[in-house]
């Protein structure tokens, strides 16, 4: 079976692309690329079950991979507002153009972004073991103690094994510092609510951004088409009802 969808079509040709700037392209390819992954990831945020499974482990399971999508959304946000900001040498511009933007579309926004509570979270997340997994990080978990033994637990059976806890979760969450010394769980709610807010507000700051950008240096040189697109049930998804897969069966890939 398949559904209909109303979808807008805009074509960016060569020749558009040819006619920005080095900086006004290289911008819009940054801006594309984190949007386009950013709503990716969302999408894996909007689905799931409705209530709370039977086996705790598995309610368990389900939050960690949510989470785990959140800390991506969340990194991916404060990346490119930090390349929208021309944060670094490489991403200074002497484009005119760019500099108006920065100072008219994105200044008041990264400011916005950077005041929120959950803004010096993502800053630790991102820069302790994000992407980096320094072990020196790691090394510093065994402050938790027994408050999180729980949390390392596994199933093993007719499905690939799903680790069904995480201690850096723990840590990190739970943990009133970045040196992890002690785990809290009511910290662990309070930082899990900011991140939450974090990626709620920057993925809003983020599209008025893109909305600017479109605006400026895209919209007036194409036309926007109403198309009617085909797309298998499969391929969609609906809030609270499709599955969010934490398993696969053994032998597919």
């Amino acid at each position: 079976m398949a559904e209909v969808f109303e979808l807008s079509q805009i074509e960016i040709s060569q020749e558009l692309l040819n006619s920005l700037s080095t900086d006004q392209r290289a911008m819009f390819a940054a801006l594309s690329l984190a949007i386009s992954e950013i709503e990716t990831l969302r999408s894996g945020l909007k689905i799931g079950p409705k209530e709370s499974l039977q086996f705790s482990k598995l309610n368990e399971a389900f939050l960690l991979r949510q989470f785990a999508l959140m800390r991506l959304i969340s990194f991916k946000i404060y990346e490119i507002f930090r390349t929208l900001g021309g944060v670094g040498s490489h991403n200074n511009s002497d484009d005119q153009s760019i500099r108006s933007f920065r100072k008219c579309s994105v200044k008041r926004r990264r400011k916005a972004l950077e005041n929120l509570q959950g803004q010096e979270l993502v800053r630790v997340l991102r820069n302790k073991v994000g992407f980096h997994f320094d072990l020196n990080e790691f090394r510093k978990v065994s402050g938790v103690g027994g408050q999180s033994h729980e949390l390392l637990s596994c199933i093993e059976g007719e499905f690939q094994s799903s680790p069904l806890g995480d201690i850096y979760v723990a840590c990190m969450l739970g943990s009133k510092d970045s040196g992890f010394s002690e785990y809290r769980a009511t910290t662990a709610k309070e930082n899990l609510s900011e991140l939450s807010d974090y990626i709620v507000e920057g993925d809003r700051l983020l599209n008025d951004v893109w909305a600017d950008f479109l605006d400026q240096f895209i919209l007036p040189h194409v036309s926007i088409e109403k198309v009617d697109c085909e797309i298998p049930s499969s391929l969609v998804a609906s809030r609270g009802e499709t599955p969010f897969a934490l398993f696969v069966r053994r032998g597919e890939a």
